[in-house]
């Protein structure tokens, strides 16, 4: 399916208030043939970095799973988002108070146009309230989607930010072990440069070559020494690049990679499926089709605030002026008020255009019956 295609394909969605997932080509097959036996996993499942078969770079990346801090970051931005969408489902039930208390009040004398005696009025209190949106227009249902939508989007980051950890402990790693075998290359060229100067010197001492020929030798010595440094720097580099991407300290590192090892084995075929597949699967491709429909699903609450709210207050209590009053028939009373609110926006028709809503001169009117 062509870029352009998925585009028009999204536009067409937020138009209507909802993102659906595209539908592949009827071209593209079910599986192919050099990869059918492998199945198609979440990136954060995949462990490609297992079919290297190096325990220390595994290793590495468990520690980087545990210790860095922006998949750290990542996973809790998917628990507030969690938990935000299983507040949601609160919405959909009464919420209810209860309260319990002793009030006692006294008025001036001096406030009425005749004198009367002061008194002090106390008495219990007891009562429950009741307030209860009844999602009969679908606003509710609405920003639960909305919710859901937005938790996708933050575990569609936690993959980018796990694949992008990955992906970089590997490249460090590699780095680090290119550059400690271009050390070791360096350093064992160095050694045979020294002991051909060496050679070199007693041949001239025997008259069978000149000042020339040490001169020429000992400049390739210096010359090869003077990368050695920037090789060295570069280690270290891939060093502290390794200890921040694993939340560790350089020094605790240095144990298993101070000593300089093979590169690992890449020549093994990661499984990657269908080409199609793999590009779905890929996080920020899922983030982004996820936003997509978190956008939509914003539009379709803005909706809603053109449709009333139904909702449903209560409350039932008892009073009285002794405790032991507070239950005796004549101290229960209770109310019920159904209560239908509807904002009324302005809009523009024709050449007339009405203020915003937000403008003081114009404000929305509340229908309550």
């Amino acid at each position: 399916m062509s870029v352009s295609a998925l585009l028009f394909s999204g536009a067409a969605a937020v138009a209507q208030g909802v993102a659906e997932a595209p539908e592949c080509a009827d071209s593209i097959p079910a599986a192919w043939s050099y990869t059918s036996e492998f199945s198609q996993t979440l990136p954060v499942d995949d462990a490609w970095w297992r079919l290297f078969r190096d325990p220390v770079l595994t290793r590495l990346i468990e520690q980087g799973q545990k210790n860095n801090y922006n998949l750290s970051m990542a996973v809790k931005r998917m628990e507030i988002s969690r938990n935000t969408w299983e507040s949601a489902n609160s919405r959909y039930y009464p919420v209810i108070n209860a309260s319990a208390g002793w009030s006692a009040t006294r008025q001036s004398a001096k406030t009425t146009a005749q004198f009367r005696e002061t008194g002090t009025v106390d008495y219990f209190s007891l009562g429950l309230d009741m307030n209860w949106e009844i999602d009969v227009f679908g606003r509710i249902s609405a920003q639960r989607k909305a919710d859901r939508l937005s938790m996708d989007v933050a575990r569609a980051d936690y993959d980018a930010a796990q694949v992008s950890m990955a992906a970089a402990i590997a490249r460090a790693y590699f780095n680090l072990r290119l550059y400690q075998q271009r050390l070791a290359v360096v350093n064992s060229q160095l050694e045979s440069q020294e002991k051909l100067v060496t050679i070199t010197k007693a041949r001239r001492e025997a008259g069978l070559a000149s000042g020339l020929d040490v001169s020429q030798a000992e400049q390739v010595v210096l010359t090869t020494k003077a990368s050695v440094p920037a090789l060295e720097a570069m280690v270290n580099s891939a060093l502290y690049s390794l200890a921040t991407l694993t939340g560790r300290y350089p020094q605790q590192l240095e144990a298993d990679l101070s000593a300089a090892a093979q590169l690992p084995d890449g020549y093994d075929v990661i499984p990657v499926g269908i080409p199609a597949d793999l590009l779905r699967r890929r996080p920020d491709v899922v983030g982004a089709e996820r936003q997509l429909a978190l956008y939509a699903a914003q539009v379709g609450i803005a909706k809603k605030d053109f449709l009333p709210t139904l909702s449903l207050t209560a409350s039932a209590g008892t009073e009285a002026h002794r405790f032991d009053n507070l239950f005796t028939a004549h101290s229960f009373g209770w109310s019920v008020a159904p209560q239908l609110t509807w904002t009324v926006s302005t809009v523009s028709r024709g050449n007339t255009t009405l203020r915003p809503r937000s403008s003081s001169s114009n404000m929305p009117w509340t229908i309550t019956t």
